[in-house]
């Protein structure tokens, strides 16, 4: 799959917004372990933000500015891939798409590849307005080839 643009559905979730089309989001509880749950890019396309060279990356387009808080992450969860899950990210914001704020980088923990699995707290954007979140992958838990991630659930202000 490659990288994409990602509106509000699929694996993002604004829990606090009314937003139709949430397949499979989890604002409470355990992650499938099947893939057609989760993003993955195998083959890397051009970053949106020049500033970054990692080939793998998704952005997510809220349609209007928020609030960001405190976000959960749910790494690659399924049982012997997890290696595909991201390890090392960075985040950057924008309110328009192409100026870019780097938020920061930071370390997930591999998923267990069990669908008891509860995800991890993600960074607290201690109410950063954005528009665009753009997560850029540095590198995942091992497989050469893909990297992903189940999902990540940002709540706002």
């Amino acid at each position: 799959m490659k990288n994409i643009k990602h509106s509000i559905s699929g694996v993002l979730l604004l829990c606090g917004v009314a937003v139709a089309h949430l397949a499979n989001a989890q604002c409470n509880g355990g992650h499938s372990t099947d893939p057609t749950d989760a993003w993955i890019s195998c083959t890397g396309t051009e970053n949106p933000n020049p500033a970054r060279t990692q080939e793998h990356w998704i952005m997510y387009d809220f349609a209007n500015l928020y609030a960001l808080e405190q976000s959960i992450v749910w790494n690659y969860n399924v049982p012997g891939d997890t290696d595909k899950g991201i390890k090392t990210i960075i985040i950057d914001t924008s309110t328009n798409g192409t100026s870019w704020n780097e938020w920061g980088t930071i370390v997930i923990d591999e998923a267990p590849g069990q669908d008891t699995y509860e995800g991890e707290m993600g960074p607290d954007f201690n109410g950063v307005a954005a528009r665009y979140v753009l997560i850029s992958v540095v590198d995942n838990w091992g497989d050469a080839s893909c990297q992903g991630f189940a999902e990540i659930k940002f709540n706002i202000g």
